[in-house]
């Protein structure tokens, strides 16, 4: 019933702006398909209420579909999924309906808001893309799943050719940090805060081989590091 009302909400927005949210969607896809692989340095920033993390730095990987990989010194925990992993599922076009709902502006570039329908089966229920209507790259993704709403927002400047981020900053809701990772315990206040982490990225490397051996091997849908 929630899916049907989304649908019907959504196609009378686009019925209104008249426009074409394919033709915005294929021109952000285009830009990431060019893509074969990538490898940069990436530093985190934690912000994360009741827990102290110390900066990070690692190089970060990726090969054309779908194959990602972040390493950095010591165990941490950081965000081992890609941030553009929505443009692997954006690939196949029988997948999925996409819908021109709006527009806004993010970090002061007007944007598309384009909703995502999977078709069948997805790792998430509705995911929302705001593309911008100068260069085309995804300033903000929200991805609704059954375990929550993962948001992010990215910041682009040296990449815009491909839509790959500068910065990507993560919001994180409800953080509990995992045992034995060496987290210290900040003080707990009342008020509830929205966590962030901030990834930087530098010294792209663009379309240089990598070996597929040098990524993780999923095994019955988990991933193995070794």
């Amino acid at each position: 019933m929630m899916r049907l009302l989304i649908l019907i909400s959504i196609f009378y927005a686009q019925s209104i702006s008249g426009q074409s949210a394919a033709d915005i969607v294929k021109k952000s896809y285009s830009q990431f398909q060019k893509l074969a692989s990538y490898s940069s340095d990436i530093s985190f920033k934690f912000d994360i209420p009741t827990v102290n993390i110390k900066d990070l730095n690692g190089k970060v990987y990726y090969k054309s579909p779908d194959k990602y990989r972040v390493k950095v010194d010591g165990i941490a925990f950081i965000p081992n999924e890609n941030p553009m992993k929505i443009y692997s599922y954006l690939g196949d076009k029988t997948k999925y309906n996409v819908v021109l709902n709006s527009t806004e502006t993010v970090n002061g570039m007007k944007c598309h808001v384009i909703n995502i329908i999977p078709n069948g089966e997805a790792d998430f229920i509705l995911g929302k893309l705001w593309l911008s209507q100068t260069n085309n790259c995804p300033y903000k993704v929200e991805l609704t799943t059954r375990r929550g709403t993962v948001k992010m927002e990215n910041y682009f400047k040296t990449m815009l050719t491909y839509g790959l981020p500068d910065k990507v900053i993560f919001y994180i809701e409800n953080f509990k940090a995992p045992k034995g990772k060496g987290l210290g315990p900040k003080k707990e206040t009342k008020e509830e805060k929205i966590g962030t982490i901030t990834m930087l990225y530098t010294n792209y490397q663009i379309n240089t081989p990598i070996a597929d051996s040098f990524f993780p091997k999923k095994i019955l849908g988990k991933t193995s590091n070794k």
